[in-house]
């Protein structure tokens, strides 16, 4: 093993937009819920969602539509679908290589 990783036990990787990438699919969910529950048209609650992307889906739909009583069961509703359907999205084509080649370099 070479020096620069000796030391190194465990790696952690975000999953979500670091391994998979899940971008276009969450900001599918994202806007077609918008769109549903506080009925902007399709363009504006796209942009409105990926003005805030960074951050965790509460806190965009807290700062989206500050105080909403529909903002609770959005988010509830997001992350069921994200969570129900997350393990059918793709890996980056580089994901399984970099995988390996730390699995190799660590253990």
């Amino acid at each position: 093993m070479t020096k620069k990783f000796e030391n190194i036990k465990v790696v952690t990787l975000d999953f979500d937009g670091t391994l998979v990438d899940s971008m276009g699919w969450l900001t599918s969910i994202a806007t077609t819920l918008i769109e549903k529950y506080y009925h902007l048209d399709k363009k504006t609650a796209r942009k409105k969602y990926i003005e805030t992307t960074g951050l965790p889906f509460v806190q965009q739909i807290k700062m989206i539509f500050p105080g909403s009583p529909l903002n609770e069961k959005v988010v509830a509703e997001f992350e069921r679908i994200k969570e129900e359907n997350f393990n059918q999205q793709s890996l980056f084509p580089d994901s399984k290589e970099v995988l390996e080649y730390l699995k190799e370099k660590i253990i």
